[in-house]
């Protein structure tokens, strides 16, 4: 038997998450790219699940927005990407455990 999970969307704009949650705002918003209306007529449907998350956390600004060098290095080390330095020195403890 296959598990069927809904995808989600993670975004970290507070107010999109509540337009696509709240059918009276939607209401209220007059000039809306099509996208907007496809993506709420899927949640409505529970096909789709839009949550939020902080922006602190929204590790895809490392490659859309100017952040603060902490958040930079906690992202690249979220994402598993190495200095070259850090690359050296992974790849030497590599070969000497080799050696042993």
């Amino acid at each position: 038997m296959s598990v069927s999970k809904v995808p989600i969307i993670w975004c970290d704009n507070s107010s999109m998450v509540s337009v696509t949650e709240n059918p009276t705002h939607h209401t209220k918003m007059k000039h809306v790219e099509i996208d907007h209306h496809f993506v709420r007529e899927k949640i409505l449907a529970g096909s789709l699940q839009v949550n939020l998350v902080p922006s602190t956390q929204q590790i895809a600004d490392v490659l859309t927005k100017p952040i603060t060098p902490k958040l930079f290095s906690n992202f690249r080390h979220a994402l598993r990407v190495l200095t070259s330095k850090e690359f050296c020195n992974s790849k030497d403890k590599q070969a000497e455990g080799m050696l042993e």
